[in-house]
């Protein structure tokens, strides 16, 4: 099955941060297979001295963004299964920077949380790869804001390639 574009009224409005990035995407099982690949590609590219840096105090690390990005989108597919599952109950938000601090970073290796992204990119695709369009369209609740299954698979997709996008320019400048 070919997932298309997602709804914008099926999604919260700070969604379109993350849609404009996917305008040219047909299908999302595709878009997450083909990304998972690009994504991967492009972790192991970073040098291992630059995992733990930060662009200016305050600010995450690399291995920040990309256990930022595996959170998020197990978030996002909790959100998606319950929508799919027609579960019209609202789904709280979460505190980002809470989880960045609870995350162990400094005891975790690139290798592990390169890892960690494959394996949540593999169970984010198996999810929706048993969905149907009426199990995608259904608009739950997360976070007071509407919320659909297939919303939720083409955020993973869009917010992954904005932090990707946030590493290369912000922590990545002058390297080759």
């Amino acid at each position: 099955m070919i997932i298309t574009q997602p709804i914008p009224e099926h999604a919260p409005p700070w969604s379109k941060n993350y849609f404009k990035y996917i305008e040219e995407e047909e299908s999302l099982l595709q878009s997450m297979q083909g990304q998972r690949e690009v994504f991967l590609t492009f972790l192991k590219s970073i040098p291992a001295d630059k995992w733990d840096h930060r662009y200016e105090e305050g600010k995450w690390s690399i291995k920040g963004v990309v256990s930022h990005v595996i959170d998020t989108e197990l978030i996002f597919q909790y959100r998606s299964l319950r929508a799919s599952r027609y579960d019209a109950t609202n789904m709280e938000g979460f505190d980002e920077n809470a989880y960045d601090l609870a995350a162990n970073l400094d005891e975790r290796s690139p290798e592990q949380i390169i890892n960690q992204f494959a394996a949540t990119r593999n169970s984010s695709i198996a999810l929706f790869e048993g969905m149907n369009e009426s199990n995608l369209d259904f608009i739950g609740m997360g976070n007071n804001q509407p919320f659909s299954a297939r919303s939720g698979g083409w955020l993973m997709v869009g917010h992954a390639i904005h932090h990707m996008h946030v590493i290369e320019e912000r922590y990545l400048i002058g390297t080759d």
